[in-house]
């Protein structure tokens, strides 16, 4: 594998992947090992593939961590590891499958299934425009540089408004928020871990995620280190993984971070802000001053739940460090008051002087992608908003899609009649979850690229089965600004693939032919085009082409990561600390605190991620000789009250909804604080959730935590 510096200089070559010795010949053929990089999560770490069996139909005996990766340094996590068992799995897709009239879905070959697919869209297109299509960009399609790549332009082709995408069921809050305060929605924050004395983590679990909006290749010895320099704080309702090897852990109450956030502001403004940053990089100071001002300590500790002399102390700690980090994850941006959240985030790192220079916390600028010497477009204060679909035109359109809660609403109304879900789970993911599978059923085409069976391929007209990674080459081009080093790393592919699976761009070009859209990179056609062929227009425009021209590679660059966006990118320089509609949604947070809505016996349901589980991946891989368990967290207090013991069955019912689930009593969870992880069939707590009652007014996310629930026991 090459890696390089970026800035200019030859690139140093990496040992070769290394060739298994001839005692480890299984019945004559030979065991090789690839080197590559995993694609389950946004951490991409580097591992080693070992391979064996016929060149044509190989097999893949185990995944483990490349030591010479110089990020990951031969970490990998038991998803990653699980790769073996995806690859090849007893549901994995082979064959295109058509559903005919009956219902009934039937094998069929490839010419078929897209002649019938490409014939049905342009009927609908004809009959009813271009925005009765509409597509879903799942998590899977994010790892797919070539496959959503080409996607992305048939239908940008194709001229339909109606794009969905994950981001808007757990992380709208952050391109928001950074688009508000910073002028442009796509700020990604990353924490200096050289020089930061103090970082807080608020609703964030790296040691099982591995980060949210960025990475954390090897999360342990990443706290670990920050512990070891300074001092890691966490706000979370759930003693996690991480909480566990935190320096403090504050147990918060669902649904309060900004109560706390707000009152660090509040203090720092008073004593303890970066006076001469804030004059020369910050506007609304007052109004920012004047809207924390009730959140005193009292306050934020009768919301929080956490005690008044453990939050000056979490203030003198930010004091003493000066700059500090602050990381964010699912915990905070899946509530109902992520936006306040995280804007009260971005706040308290301005009041510290910590946003853009060491010691606190940089914003990544690319390196396929990069960004720091463009003319990026400065949003107003408001963001940049469009109407949204005409069933639901409050749910408003911003970054080029719109909100998930709108995507069942405008399939009842007959407004999409046709859907395309690229690398994802709907079913089993949308919030208000009865709804998009009767939607499903409903529509007149329902086409999914998929690499396994789900939910959503069962419900589906058209199944397109799709190459998995270990079966394409790739570069992370979607994720290029999440991870934490100004990095990239380009993989050929491990396998061929087998059967009738074939690369979603593959599939998205045929399509484009036969709709006389043009898809692919000059000259190319499906016939003549490969991965590499995709993927090399994408990385000639990067910061070292000629580093990651050929597969393996991990290239990190040397570019200068602090000052960009306060020299380049802010409108006027500044910050904007008060943004209106955050500004007003602070003060209705101030008239209905959290816990004032919770049910009878004063239940909130919190998500959590599974150390074996990736959203709706991997539920029925064996890891160790064990699968994942989505179990009910339930403290023993609240067991008690509910007549619950440990491992019962137990119903879970909210206003919306209900689900069952298996409890697990434990200490670990937070009083008045039940946990589940999403992505489940079952327990499901999508029924729980409302896309009518329970959506966001800035981004129409649906409330995904912080549930007013109840618990039975099921008799």
């Amino acid at each position: 594998m090459r890696s390089s510096s970026g800035d200019g200089r030859a690139a140093a070559r990496r040992s070769p992947p290394t060739q298994a010795p001839e005692e480890s010949l299984r019945m004559g053929t030979p065991v090789r090992e690839v080197r590559t990089y995993c694609r389950i999560c946004i951490a991409q770490c580097g591992t080693l593939v070992t391979v064996d069996g016929d060149p044509a139909s190989p097999v893949v005996r185990q995944v483990r961590g490349d030591a010479e990766h110089p990020v990951s340094k031969g970490y990998t996590c038991a998803k990653g590891r699980a790769l073996p068992a995806l690859h090849h799995h007893p549901l994995r897709l082979e064959q295109p499958l058509l559903r005919d009239a009956d219902g009934t879905q039937r094998p069929v070959d490839w010419d078929t299934l897209l002649t019938d697919l490409g014939g049905r869209l342009a009927g609908i297109v004809a009959e009813h425009g271009p925005d009765a299509v509409a597509v879903f960009y799942a998590t899977g399609a994010a790892f797919d540089a070539a496959g959503r790549r080409t996607a992305e332009r048939f239908f940008d082709r194709l001229g339909t408004r109606q794009k969905y995408s994950s981001l808007t069921i757990d992380s709208p809050a952050k391109p928001l928020t950074a688009e508000m305060v910073g002028g442009w929605p796509w700020l990604n924050l990353v924490d200096d871990d050289q020089e930061c004395r103090l970082s807080l983590l608020v609703g964030i679990n790296p040691i099982v995620s591995h980060g949210h909006t960025t990475s954390m290749s090897n999360p342990r010895a990443r706290l670990r280190a920050q512990r070891e320099r300074g001092e890691l704080w966490v706000l979370d309702p759930r003693r996690t993984e991480t909480a566990r090897m935190a320096t403090r852990h504050l147990q918060t109450r669902p649904g309060s971070d900004p109560f706390v956030l707000g009152f660090l502001v509040r203090e720092l403004l008073a004593d303890g802000a970066d006076e001469a940053y804030l004059r020369a990089h910050a506007s609304g100071v007052d109004d920012l001053a004047r809207a924390v001002s009730p959140l005193d300590a009292q306050r934020a500790a009768a919301v929080s739940g956490v005690s008044v002399d453990q939050l000056h102390e979490l203030l003198a700690a930010i004091r003493r460090a000066g700059r500090i980090s602050v990381v964010t994850g699912t915990g905070a941006t899946m509530a109902a008051s992520a936006n306040v959240t995280e804007w009260l985030r971005l706040a308290l790192l301005t009041v510290t002087g910590s946003l853009d220079r060491p010691g606190g916390m940089w914003f990544h600028p690319g390196f396929l992608r990069p960004v720091d010497g463009l003319d990026l477009p400065v949003s107003p204060p408001e963001g940049r908003v469009e109407p949204g679909p005409r069933s639901r035109p409050e749910l408003t359109r911003r970054f080029g899609e719109y909100p998930c809660a709108a995507l069942v609403p405008e399939i009842e109304a007959g407004n999409v009649r046709a859907l395309v879900v690229v690398g994802g789970n709907v079913a089993s993911s949308f919030p208000a979850s009865g709804g998009i599978r009767a939607a499903l059923r409903s529509l007149e085409v329902c086409a999914v690229a998929d690499v396994v069976e789900t939910e959503t391929t069962r419900l589906a007209t058209h199944v397109l089965p799709s190459v998995g990674q270990l079966e394409r080459a790739d570069v992370p081009v979607l994720l290029d600004a999440f991870t934490d080093r100004v990095m990239s790393q380009r993989t050929a592919a491990v396998v061929p693939p087998v059967a009738e699976r074939r690369p979603v761009w593959w599939s998205f070009a045929r399509l484009a032919e036969q709709l006389g859209l043009d898809v692919l990179p000059r000259g190319l056609t499906w016939e003549t085009a490969d991965d590499d062929a995709i993927i090399d227009p994408i990385v000639a425009r990067s910061r070292d082409p000629e580093a990651l021209a050929q597969a393996p590679a991990v290239v990190l660059s040397s570019v200068e990561r602090f000052g960009w966006v306060t020299g380049h990118v802010l409108p006027g320089g500044r910050w904007r600390l008060a943004p209106p509609p955050l500004l007003a949604q602070l003060a209705e947070l101030l008239t209905s605190e959290p816990g004032v809505d919770v049910a009878p016996d004063g239940l909130l349901l919190v998500p959590r991620r599974l150390p074996r589980a990736m959203n709706s991946q991997l539920h029925d891989v064996r890891q160790a000789g064990a699968t994942p368990q989505a179990e009910l967290l339930v403290h023993p207090a609240d067991a008690a009250t509910a007549g619950i013991t440990d491992g019962v069955m137990v119903r879970v019912l909210g206003a919306h909804g209900a689900t069952r689930a298996q409890a697990r009593v434990t200490d670990e969870i937070r009083a008045g604080t039940v946990s589940l992880p999403h992505g489940w069939t079952e327990p499901d707590v999508n029924r729980l959730t409302s896309i009518v009652d329970e959506t966001d007014a800035l981004t129409g996310m649906v409330r995904m935590s912080g549930i007013p629930v109840r618990l039975e026991p099921e008799v």
